[in-house]
């Protein structure tokens, strides 16, 4: 998502001698969508919001560790999860 630049680095620090990004969205639109998808994705009720939490805490996890193997992992099993007709077809 950073890449293709739907999140920007907000703060780079330190720590430990290894940099710490903070990102953030760049811009209304972008954060608009992004939560509006979350919100809809959690109405639909795919999976119960103990299940997102635990895949997130994965996530968060395997990028504390600096695991990237394990964030990829995380991170598809969240996108794989998402249910096909999330976004609804466009009209003309």
């Amino acid at each position: 998502m950073f890449q293709a630049g739907y999140l920007t680095v907000a703060i780079k620090e330190f720590f430990d001698g290894a940099a710490r990004y903070f990102l953030r969205f760049p811009n209304f639109e972008v954060e608009s969508a992004g939560y509006g998808l979350t919100l809809k994705f959690l109405d639909q009720n795919t999976f119960g919001l103990t299940q997102l939490r635990e895949k997130a805490k994965a996530m968060v996890a395997s990028m504390v560790a600096l695991d990237s193997a394990g964030f990829k992992t995380a991170f598809g099993d969240i996108l794989a999860s998402l249910p096909y007709n999330t976004n609804p077809p466009y009209s003309n």
